[in-house]
């Protein structure tokens, strides 16, 4: 289960073992993450503690957490 706080709808990627799943939250509430096989809205790719890469880009970031640079795979 995934809470969120903030009082507006919520969609963030959530790192589920090696893979990423995309989750929409509701303003105030909560939702059930369920396991997700292989054909769903997941993420890949290679994540990091300065870049997030996959076949299609790769983004790299500074110490302060902004983007420094998009390089187009």
């Amino acid at each position: 289960m995934v809470r969120n706080s903030l009082s507006w709808e919520r969609q963030e990627w959530l790192k589920r073992g090696e893979n990423w799943q995309n989750v929409t939250m509701p303003s105030m509430g909560h939702c059930v993450v369920e396991n997700q096989n292989e054909t769903g809205d997941t993420f890949s790719g290679k994540v990091t503690e300065s870049s997030i890469e996959n076949d299609i880009l790769k983004v790299t970031f500074d110490s302060n957490g902004f983007i420094s640079s998009i390089f187009d795979n």
